[in-house]
């Protein structure tokens, strides 16, 4: 009877092993053809960027601080910088007032441009000139509270409706503003204080609203960047312009490297878990993998659900089952039991004139 109950076990945790190996192997390779394959009108390239800035657990902040909160960097892109006390409205320069994040991603590709070309000191000078006049267009548009007609227009949602209307730059500015305070209390306060995600569907409809007003907004920042370059590449002579355009700024690295790992990691761990290579060593690797994702989107109940989650989970959800299963997994000699593991211990065992333990 015991003997049978062992053999049982055995084949269990060798099939979880392969259960949980296939899971990774085939999320890996199915992150890797996306890569390879590029974007198309079917699937885009796998990146963690859109997870991650949705995190909303323990560890969302730490990644989000790391990758570039999309959020943190509008609004460092849309806050002038106040008068100095004692300062004349009359004399205000407002090119002196440009938006800290704006004005370091500004100087940066006129670092660049000046390299690029080699500019002399006179053109350097225009350059300089030019700078300071779309800065000052830039933060005159910023600080803009008048309503005309080509005032653009957004969507304002009410309890009895959604209403459309004009609102000066300033206006929508202020109303991003709130509406990431609004956001802000709701994964804090609220939820929280009940137990469980009673915002829901007002949650969901916030961050949309908020991503509307943002990339409206950054849109039309773009527009005042493309009218500095413009203007800037006027300084140029024709032999400059030969040199072609300056080299686009490299993507976040970190956001690169965390794709990469996870890509070739999952990929890597799946294989190994399949063929019970180096097994416990993969076992601990995987779990570790499982409880940052679910430090990340915790089922803590007083948080919103993860994006495409199944079910309904209170504390426990999929990858803590999966993370606990590996840690059990590697506890054990699965990898000796069926896997390459086995082979290798007798091979050593064997170059080293020992008898090969009967538990394998």
């Amino acid at each position: 009877m015991y003997r049978s109950t062992a053999i049982s076990t055995v084949i269990f945790l060798i099939l979880l092993r392969l259960a949980i190996g296939w899971h990774f192997l085939f999320e890996g390779v199915n992150k890797l053809q996306t890569t390879f394959a590029g974007e198309t009108t079917t699937s885009r390239p796998f990146s963690s960027g859109g997870f991650f800035r949705e995190a909303n657990g323990p560890l969302g902040p730490v990644f989000r601080s790391a990758i570039g909160d999309p959020d943190r960097e509008a609004v460092s892109l849309l806050t002038v910088q106040p008068r100095q006390e004692g300062d004349d409205p009359a004399g205000d320069k407002p090119q002196a007032r440009m938006p800290r994040g704006l004005n370091q991603q500004w100087m940066s590709w006129v670092e660049a441009f000046e390299k690029h070309y080699g500019l002399d000191a006179k053109q350097r000078n225009e350059v300089t000139v030019k700078f300071q006049q779309q800065a000052a267009r830039v933060v005159t548009w910023l600080e803009d509270e008048t309503v005309g007609p080509t005032t653009k227009e957004i969507k304002k949602s009410y309890p009895t409706g959604d209403v459309t209307l004009k609102l000066s730059t300033a206006e929508r500015i202020r109303e991003y503003r709130a509406k990431l305070d609004e956001i802000r209390d709701m994964l804090a306060g609220k939820n929280w204080a009940f137990g469980k995600d009673v915002s829901g569907a007002n949650l969901r409809k916030a961050k949309a609203e908020a991503a509307e007003l943002r990339t409206g907004l950054l849109k039309d920042i773009d527009q005042y960047t493309t009218d500095l370059k413009t203007s800037v590449e006027t300084v140029l002579t024709p032999e400059q312009k030969e040199m072609g355009p300056v080299s686009a700024p490299e993507p976040i690295r970190t956001l690169y490297w965390i794709d990469l790992v996870t890509r070739y990691g999952l990929t890597a761990m799946g294989l190994c878990l399949m063929v019970g290579f180096l097994t416990r060593t993969n076992c601990w690797l995987a779990a570790g993998f499982l409880l940052t994702t679910y430090l990340c989107t915790p089922a803590f109940p007083w948080l919103p659900a993860a994006p495409q989650s199944e079910g309904n989970y209170v504390f426990v959800n999929k990858n803590l089952i999966e993370m606990l299963a590996l840690c059990v997994l590697a506890t054990t000699h699965s990898g000796r039991w069926f896997g390459l593991d086995g082979l290798i211990s007798a091979t050593w065992n064997l170059l080293a004139g020992k008898r090969p333990a009967a538990n394998g």
